[in-house]
């Protein structure tokens, strides 16, 4: 890890998860133009690698709480 990953990852995930725009993401590294932010620091991340990432969170966190309560039966069970 150093400083250039921890850049390009803010930019990548400023403007991925529109956070802001690419030309506030520009002033914000001091770039001169928002090509070179876009160019050099935002990097297109692939849907599989959310897919994975997403996977083994819930491998290590357990299953959502929400998730569980939603297939829990109603109280005093079925009629």
């Amino acid at each position: 890890m150093n400083f250039q990953i921890l850049r390009r990852s803010y930019a990548t995930r400023a403007v991925g998860e529109r956070k802001g725009t690419l030309k506030d993401v520009q002033k914000q590294l001091r770039h001169s133009r928002p090509d070179t932010t876009l160019e050099n620091c935002v990097k297109e991340i692939p849907e599989s690698v959310y897919a994975m990432a997403d996977s083994m969170y819930e491998k290590i966190a357990g299953p959502d709480p929400a998730d569980l309560l939603a297939r829990m039966p109603a109280k005093g069970g079925t009629q």
